[in-house]
């Protein structure tokens, strides 16, 4: 038994190793999706790719636009269960096309922004997004509470015949998809590198001998400034 043992932890060892070895192979980039402020680790294989190249992806969702904003190390990925591969960097045709799904998103916003003041509904249209396939496109909406837009839903179907998504979002998201500019005079970091929200407190502020004036410790979003936790971790 004991035998047995040693001979399954060498063989898991080596699996382990043998992972580990195949990740350092990979050409790794961090993509975020334009959308959202989420971001995935894929494989670029041996395309060269720099940090802001826009690439597609494929997501459970479709065929996606995503802008490349980092390399991870092969640490940062040895607990990923599966990479998948980058499918290619945007060419001047999918430039081109991606022009036309813009134009396509803002009538779609225009149309569903009509049909929620048609049917007096208590929420906010932010932001819509089709996928770089035409399979899916989503409505990105705020709201106090739930809405209950199952009319608005049939509007849309009966108007765009594909795969519809009505997603409500936080205020905090909002803001990472409409961007804008922050206290400091910069870009707010939500929109422009941060992968993932974290839960900011007003400790953080009262630690850094911050006045606790709201207009001074909150962003763009009306909540605590995510910025306030980089103090923190140095």
């Amino acid at each position: 038994m004991v035998a047995m043992e040693n001979i399954n932890d060498i063989q898991n060892a080596e699996s382990t190793q043998g992972d580990e070895n195949n990740i350092k192979s990979k050409n790794l980039v961090c993509v975020r999706f334009l959308a959202l402020p989420v971001s995935y680790i894929f494989d670029a294989g041996e395309m060269g790719i720099g940090w802001g190249d826009l690439v597609l992806v494929n997501t459970e969702a479709g065929l996606s636009v995503a802008k490349v904003v980092g390399f991870p190390s092969p640490e940062e990925a040895s607990g990923l269960d599966e990479i998948k591969p980058v499918v290619r960097k945007l060419t001047r045709e999918d430039l081109d096309k991606l022009a036309s799904i813009r134009a396509k998103e803002e009538e779609c916003f225009q149309f569903c922004h009509q049909r929620i003041i048609a049917r007096n509904l208590p929420m906010k249209l932010t932001r819509v997004e089709q996928m770089f396939d035409g399979s899916k496109t989503t409505f990105y909406f705020v709201a106090e509470g739930r809405v209950d837009f199952r009319e608005l839903l049939k509007d849309l179907v009966e108007r765009y015949r594909t795969r519809i998504e009505l997603r409500q979002i936080g205020s905090r998201q909002e803001s990472a998809m409409l961007g804008g500019i922050g206290s400091c005079g910069r870009e707010v970091c939500c929109s422009v590198y941060l992968t993932s929200f974290q839960r900011i407190s007003v400790k953080m502020a009262k630690n850094q001998n911050m006045t606790l004036n709201p207009s001074k410790i909150s962003g763009l979003c009306g909540k605590l400034k995510c910025c306030l936790a980089y103090e923190k971790e140095s």
